[in-house]
């Protein structure tokens, strides 16, 4: 585990009050057709949580470092924001992975996807549920060994990507695996189509 920095805990916290004054159309916009007015309510939790915790740089807002995010773990949630040297490619996987959880999941049914909670559509902040990463090896090939959908979420098979929910339910946390272009995701775009009918 790292601390955010003062810096990086003062940017996160202003592009979040940002978001939210000058966001809210979008976050319909971006919700619409695919929640209700809960997820509305939802997404104003996860800011006002967001914004909490980023505004303290001094209580020092635990957080593990990826190679492309900083994943802030609070109360519930963990909540995935970019580095600043990958600010671009930590984006892209944020909104790729919303994508994944959004679009392409609900047609292929993986049950094994961490939920997405929350998203901000330009990709700067995505939320997940949050879970134990105790995941073992074994398991996580039982359990690709046992996977018989097709295709199949992209993913990598290391135990620090893999965790497990609250209810005990076995999920990957990292699936926006390879897309920090947005060339890459329109490649996985036109790969996942393939197979929707």
């Amino acid at each position: 585990m790292v601390e955010l920095t003062p810096d990086e805990a003062r940017y996160a916290a202003a592009l979040v009050r940002a978001e939210q004054r000058a966001k809210e159309a979008e976050v319909k916009k971006f919700t619409a057709g695919h929640a209700s007015r809960l997820v509305l309510e939802k997404a104003a939790d996860v800011y006002r949580v967001i914004a909490e915790k980023l505004e303290q740089p001094q209580a020092g807002a635990a957080a593990s470092l990826g190679n492309w995010r900083r994943v802030v773990v609070e109360g519930p949630y963990a909540i995935k924001l970019p580095r600043d040297e990958r600010r671009t490619g930590a984006m892209c996987l944020n909104r790729w992975e919303a994508e994944i959880w959004n679009v392409w999941r609900p047609k292929f049914k993986w049950e094994h996807l961490c939920p997405v909670v929350w998203a901000d559509p330009a990709g700067h902040v995505l939320v997940m549920q949050r879970a134990t990463l105790d995941a073992t090896e074994d398991e996580i090939l039982a359990f690709v060994d046992g996977d018989d959908s097709y295709p199949m979420a992209e993913s990598e098979y290391k135990c620090e990507d893999w965790g497990h929910l609250e209810d005990g339910r076995l999920v990957v946390l990292d699936y926006g695996y390879a897309c920090h272009t947005e060339e890459a995701i329109e490649k996985q775009r036109r790969y996942y189509s393939q197979f929707v009918r």
